[in-house]
């Protein structure tokens, strides 16, 4: 970064700023930053003191597959091969999100125009803006990205990871095994063989509780938005019992009982239940964590050391 760029950085990193997430969404959503300046690291380590910030690319980019979301900062010089080697990180790890931090000017964005960036953030404004843009970030692409990556699972079935992909984009439309085996256009017994070839035969992994737990991924989105119980049976198609009982058996309490506020927390902690029954360790938090001991080139403080808002769309 240039002095220009680092006397913005200090003015928007201020110590004393609101915490960076709530506490129940900082323990779920795990944020791993790229920062190539190591003078910049204190300065954003104010604003959000629970991320892990890494100065070599080749350590984010071990770290990034197990992150919720990876954090970029722009240096001055060298955007376009950074820009390089994101995309080839963004397509081998579908499901963590990507935020840069840069110049929002023409010149800064234009190398990072064909990559899968969710959020831009100025740098200018870092301070006010990334909480609620690392929060976007994770929550409004959550089914695409969760159906991306589900999508390339080595250890599942073709056909069903094809089936899984379609329902977590369209949950309204598939309700039942059998539906899901048309979109897949294979047979139930398929799905349920492949499904239970995932888990080795393993007990109390239906693939019916999968598909449930897809379909309360929306039923929590639209919970978020403020949305009556009975306007998400009616977006859902189902009846008030059945979805209070498959509720409380995959979130341990009746949709009646979450409120607004806590329905994004209940999103993300589904999800990883989601990952957790379809055998995946990616994603910060639902496998072994890479930053669990930080490599040399980790900056930590000395606590550290120990070891889109967007409208949810409804498919019917």
């Amino acid at each position: 970064m240039d002095r220009h760029a680092q006397g913005i950085l200090a003015r928007s990193t201020t110590p004393g700023a609101a915490p960076f997430l709530s506490p129940r969404l900082d323990r779920l959503i795990k944020r791993v930053f790229y920062c190539p300046e190591p003078w910049a690291v204190p300065s954003v380590r104010h604003v959000d003191p629970s991320a892990t910030f890494l100065t070599h690319w080749s350590d984010f980019a071990a770290a990034f597959p197990e992150a919720d979301v990876g954090v970029v900062l722009c240096p001055a010089q060298g955007e376009h091969d950074l820009a390089a080697r994101l995309s080839e990180l963004t397509w081998s790890h579908r499901l963590p999100s990507v935020v840069v931090v840069t110049h929002l000017d023409v010149e800064h964005l234009v190398a990072f125009r064909r990559i899968l960036v969710d959020e831009f953030v100025p740098l200018a404004s870092m301070a006010r803006d990334l909480p609620e843009a690392v929060l976007r970030s994770v929550i409004a692409p959550l089914r695409e990205r969760l159906a991306l990556h589900l999508e390339r699972l080595e250890r599942c079935g073709p056909e069903l990871r094809f089936a899984l992909g379609c329902v977590l984009r369209q949950p309204t439309g598939i309700k039942t095994i059998r539906g899901l085996a048309a979109a897949a256009r294979v047979t139930p017994r398929t799905l349920q063989n492949q499904w239970k070839a995932l888990h080795g035969g393993a007990e109390g992994m239906r693939l019916e509780d999968l598909l449930w737990m897809i379909r309360l991924l929306e039923a929590l989105e639209l919970r978020a938005t403020g949305v009556s119980l009975r306007c998400i049976c009616e977006a859902l198609d189902v009846d008030l019992r059945s979805l209070q009982r498959a509720c409380r058996r995959h979130l341990g309490s009746a949709l009646g009982c979450v409120s607004a506020a806590e329905a994004t927390p209940e999103l993300l902690e589904l999800r990883r239940g989601i990952l957790r029954r379809c055998g995946s360790s990616d994603a910060g938090g639902r496998g072994r964590r890479v930053w669990g001991s930080p490599p040399a080139a980790a900056l930590s403080p000395a606590g550290e050391g120990r070891a889109r808002g967007a409208a949810v769309q409804r498919r019917s």
